[in-house]
């Protein structure tokens, strides 16, 4: 089953100690656990998240690092840097979600079936919870498959659910500009399918809890997901995809395929007129996970809010 291999969980915590230890328990949990390191920076919390950090430390040998506020997307792009060369796979971790026991070990006996000579993803679905862990609803159903040209305009693949390996973590590492970034689980997905490949498992392997401060939410009706990722997809969001592909493209341009490279030059270099836009929209290969989704991406990028001006 893959148990063999060497795991590191990469967990950012801030003022997380109201549901800290269901997560940190399930990390105990995981049946694989025994080839399993933690590795945990804390971001400059205020409340009493250090003394919980410091027990597991205790208890189970967890490495915890403290350091000032720096923001969810620099503190996990630390975790990667200072992440254990001798670990072959690493795994984002949300400070308040639980993983049910059998998480790592089902996608590490997945990504080990994956082409090692290119950097590879492993994700899962999750299910979507309250506070008290009750049931509202699943993640996306990726219906219509990952690909570069989704990743694009989408990210399927939430961190919480990411498991990477040394070579896909390598990759991400060379970025030089992490302030481009606009979700680093949304840049990792990127990098893989842009580089590597990846796979989606169709298994829950998460409760992933909303309780009204997470960083990134579910909606979980059908109305509110699309009015939330419209939402999203507006204004300074939409600005922001456009700068994290262009980082993408300088950072990576030349490693891509040309197919990948040539719709993504094609995304950038329409974007100053309305005519090049509409001329480029007819034929995009990007897209979203339901016809709904990609509809609203293409009248949002005709009427120009993917434009740096927007920002």
């Amino acid at each position: 089953m893959g148990t063999d291999k060497k795991v590191q969980i990469l967990l950012s915590t801030y003022n997380g100690e109201r549901y800290l230890r269901a997560q940190l328990d399930s990390f105990v949990a995981q049946t694989i656990f025994q080839n399993v390191s933690v590795l945990i920076r804390d971001d400059g919390s205020t409340d009493g998240t250090a003394t919980i950090l410091q027990e597991y430390k205790r208890k189970y040998g967890f490495c915890v690092e403290y350091g000032s506020n720096i923001g969810t997307t620099r503190s996990y792009l630390w975790l990667l840097e200072h992440s254990n060369d001798a670990c072959e796979f690493f795994a984002f971790s949300d400070q308040d979600d639980v993983w049910l026991p059998e998480k790592l070990e089902k996608e590490v006996t997945e990504i080990q079936t994956m082409d090692s000579t290119r950097p590879r993803l492993v994700s899962t679905h999750s299910e979507i919870v309250d506070r008290n862990l009750s049931h509202q609803g699943l993640s996306i159903s990726v219906v219509n498959g990952v690909s570069f040209f989704n990743a694009m305009v989408q990210n399927v693949c939430p961190g919480h659910t990411q498991l990477l390996d040394r070579k896909l973590r390598d990759a991400v590492q060379k970025t030089t500009e992490p302030d481009t970034i606009l979700v680093v689980d949304w840049w990792v997905y990127l990098v893989a399918s842009g580089l590597g490949n990846v796979k989606i498992l169709p298994e829950v392997t998460v409760l992933h809890r909303q309780h009204g401060n997470n960083t990134v939410g579910y909606a979980t009706s059908t109305v509110r997901q699309f009015v939330t990722r419209l939402c999203r997809l507006h204004g300074k969001t939409a600005a922001a995809m456009t700068r994290q592909l262009e980082a993408f493209y300088r950072c990576y341009g030349e490693q891509t395929a040309d197919s990948f490279r040539t719709e993504l030059a094609l995304f950038l270099n329409s974007l100053p007129s309305l005519k090049s836009r509409l001329h480029y929209v007819v034929n995009a290969k990007f897209f979203r996970q339901s016809v709904l989704d990609t509809t609203a991406v293409k009248i949002l990028y005709i009427l120009g809010k993917y434009c740096e001006r927007n920002n």
